[in-house]
């Protein structure tokens, strides 16, 4: 009951996504109305190599190259960027009755460097419970609306579910077993 009470009072909520050099935020308030919304790309992603320049200095030493450089510069205007960001939306921040984020845990520090603006003791902050795509304004909305989503659904159709997932999981073992059952049999007559 106290939770359909808060549903009624629309509560606002900040939803926060970030991944590889992409940041998206969005303000909502029930759900679905967008009360503010911001998103961000810097180039931070070493090409055809994947993970942020920050990662591969920790792992390998500091490059000295030019890119490397560049995408460091852009690391930190990134986390500069979010920062300022954070700061104006500091009003609704301390509205929002939830504050979800969804970060790698190496990042945390873009969110929660400035204790003032952002804590990670912060009684209202959670995890987004599921993957999300690229930090886009639309993927932060439509995070946001399945958060603020309910699906009830009966006990026999939750075991059906469950009964349906098991026989899949059986068959997709057993075909793995017969494919490497006829490959041993194919190399045993070659």
């Amino acid at each position: 009951e106290v939770e359909v009470e808060s549903i009624k009072a629309k509560p606002v909520w900040v939803v926060l996504l970030h991944a590889a050099g992409h940041f998206a935020g969005v303000v909502v308030e029930n759900g679905t109305k967008v009360l503010a919304s911001k998103s961000f790309h810097r180039y931070v992603v070493r090409k055809k190599q994947g993970g942020a320049q920050s990662a591969n200095d920790s792992t390998n030493g500091k490059a000295k190259s030019a890119g490397a450089q560049i995408r460091r510069q852009m690391e930190k205007m990134l986390r500069e960027e979010i920062g300022e960001l954070l700061k104006s939306w500091r009003s609704h921040l301390d509205r929002a009755s939830r504050i979800f984020v969804s970060i790698s845990k190496p990042n945390m520090s873009i969110f929660f460097g400035d204790e003032d603006t952002l804590s990670k003791k912060d009684p209202r902050l959670r995890r987004v419970p599921f993957p999300t795509r690229r930090p886009t304004v639309k993927e932060a909305t439509a995070t946001a609306a399945r958060l603020a989503t309910a699906h009830v659904q009966t006990r026999e159709a939750y075991d059906a579910a469950r009964r349906a997932a098991a026989a899949e999981e059986r068959a997709k073992a057993a075909a793995a077993a017969a494919s490497s059952k006829a490959a041993a049999a194919a190399a045993a007559a070659a």
